[in-house]
């Protein structure tokens, strides 16, 4: 029975680090707070919208149920989606929804032969102007449902329901999604910070140093002593776990650079990475374009052979 539990205890998980529970529970908290920001900033978008349209102030209508599928993808990623896409596979389920409404004697009573022509004759416009933005077919039902009998009415009528509830909902839950992108961002910058701090001392501060000496001079592939923004991405991967585009790199190095020669020496690389005060300025603008969460680990970070440009136009092979 000694051995059994002597065994155990040898082959037992050491017990998890505090500042590792810390961090994942920063990490859920970072992926909690960005999910209800963007459902309560959607929630209320619409829910305003509909409030205005039922006091009647305005003379034109806001809000239209179908808008709501473009709402979800307007509040769901890091920001609003480019507004070209909206436009154009708007135009076309327009065009698609009146002409197949105005030809409707032809089909008869049976709106779901409208419906499925309608939507095959999208799809062969979404693959024409490569724009996928599919809840618009939305606009083009809305044109062709029963219930939506004075705007079926002619083209006028669904010229008219184009510009209002369709154009001025969609404009207002667009704004809506942007400012609610700079709040979500603004958030996720904050606790990213906490979040690389807890990593770093997840993976051993006392040593931290040491190991930023060595990941610096793992991912300086020229050999000059300097890291370069494509360099710099694959070592703050190595010892934050955070995943910043090329850009980012670039954006970070110009506000943490101190010598003005676009590169980061050792002690720069040490402070972007450690420094506790550092500028929640240089991690808002870098973190724009939202960088991905990871572990932060200082340890156990794979590292397959990785092509990185050096500052030449030849590619040097960075493996372990």
């Amino acid at each position: 029975m000694g051995r059994a539990h002597a065994d155990y205890a040898v082959l037992a998980p050491p017990p998890e680090h505090s500042n590792t529970r810390r961090l994942r529970r920063v990490q859920l908290l970072k992926r909690v707070l960005d999910c209800l920001i963007s459902a309560l900033a959607l929630a209320a978008a619409a829910l305003a919208l509909h409030g205005i349209d039922s006091t009647s102030k305005l003379p034109f209508k806001t809000f239209a149920p179908p808008s709501l599928s473009s709402a979800i993808i307007f509040f769901g990623g890091p920001s609003p989606p480019p507004v070209r896409g909206f436009l154009l596979c708007t135009v076309g389920a327009w065009l698609v929804g009146a002409a197949i409404t105005t030809a409707s004697p032809l089909f008869g009573p049976d709106n779901d032969t409208r419906a499925i022509l309608s939507a095959a004759t999208l799809l062969f416009y979404f693959k024409m102007s490569g724009e996928f933005f599919v809840p618009t077919f939305g606009l083009a039902s809305a044109l062709l449902a029963a219930q939506a009998a004075p705007v079926t009415a002619g083209p006028l009528q669904a010229l008219r329901f184009l510009v209002s509830p369709w154009l001025a909902g969609h404009c207002a839950l667009y704004a809506a999604a942007a400012v609610a992108s700079r709040l979500r961002r603004q958030a996720r910058v904050r606790l990213k910070r906490w979040e690389v701090q807890l990593g770093l001392r997840a993976g051993g501060a006392l040593g931290r140093e040491r190991d930023l000496r060595s990941i610096f001079a793992r991912f300086d592939t020229s050999g000059n002593g300097f890291l370069e923004a494509g360099e710099l991405k694959y070592a703050l991967k190595a010892a934050t776990g955070l995943e910043p585009s090329l850009e980012d790199c670039e954006t970070l190095i110009s506000m943490i650079d101190t010598d003005g020669d676009h590169v980061l020496a050792l002690h720069e690389f040490v402070q972007l990475v450690t420094e506790e005060d550092l500028s929640e300025r240089a991690l808002s603008e870098a973190a724009k374009r939202a960088f991905s969460g990871g572990t932060g680990s200082l340890s156990g970070v794979p590292e397959p052979t990785r092509s990185l440009p050096s500052r030449g136009n030849d590619t040097h092979q960075v493996s372990r």
